[in-house]
């Protein structure tokens, strides 16, 4: 998947650079001087000029719209990739995206758009003077485009980026299973003495009802951002069956179940 919408993000700015540039191209002979000097007569209405430049700005605003759902599934895909790299211990993707951040080189892929649509804004403004009226039109437009580009950088879905992973969903009854939190947030994750951090259920139970076993913490644990811990289930205890596991920051149990049997 990382692979796929990477070969897609690199076409969609490969292909719809080069089209702006020859479009930002293609309008300059928009310029009064220019079409009065080769045609001798009176170019284009200003009107029409304002809605060609308009318009090239909000392609390059669904050009940015689509580059960032693009990148949304791939930090999704990279998410899921670290918390399996991890189990095999790869790690492959934690060192990519430390070196990626480390670099900051995607600050230029952003600027790329802010420059494109200044650039569309200036023209506009040149092919439009000296009708002040239409350069005003074209300037609001352009801090438009401005601010949604912005709002689009800035926009982020404020999720709890914690990740769950249970080592072993099929055991006899005896075995140990690890149930391990991942924290992929950069602020820290605290859980105090004495904190109930997830709980085992029977399936199809209501988890506040019927309790088979509660992890509750015995001292003071804190999980760095981009780091994990790991308890162990001691399944001893616990009757043969099939249970979920329901941790304290939700409020249904994750879809994997522990299926325990007989020894």
């Amino acid at each position: 998947m990382l692979s796929e919408f990477d070969e897609r993000l690199h076409d969609l700015r490969k292909y719809g650079f080069t089209f702006i540039t020859a479009l930002l191209t293609a309008e300059s002979i928009l310029i009064p001087s220019s079409v009065e000097a080769s045609f001798q007569q009176a170019g284009i209405p200003d009107t029409i000029k304002l809605a060609v430049m308009l318009a090239t700005l909000l392609l390059l605003g669904g050009i940015r719209l689509m580059d960032k759902q693009y990148r949304l599934f791939q930090e999704a895909a990279a998410v899921r990739a670290k918390i399996i790299e991890r189990s095999l211990n790869i790690e492959l993707t934690d060192a990519i995206s430390f070196r990626y951040k480390a670099e900051k080189f995607w600050k230029y892929i952003n600027w790329l758009y802010y420059l494109f649509g200044l650039t569309t804004g200036l023209l506009g403004a040149v092919i439009l003077y000296p009708n002040m009226l239409a350069v005003l039109g074209m300037v609001i437009g352009t801090e438009v485009y401005v601010a949604v580009i912005t709002q689009i950088d800035r926009d982020q879905i404020h999720l709890e980026m914690k990740d769950w992973t249970i080592d072993r969903l099929e055991v006899k009854q005896g075995e140990d299973v690890h149930v391990t939190l991942t924290n992929l947030e950069e602020n820290p994750i605290m859980c105090n003495t004495g904190d109930v951090v997830w709980r085992i259920m029977p399936q199809g139970r209501c988890a506040l009802c019927d309790v088979a076993y509660e992890e509750k913490s015995d001292r003071t644990i804190t999980i760095l951002g981009d780091d994990s811990y790991t308890w162990t289930l001691h399944t001893r205890d616990l009757q043969p069956g099939i249970y979920g596991v329901l941790p304290w920051n939700r409020v249904i149990p994750l879809k994997r179940k522990i299926k325990i049997t007989p020894r």
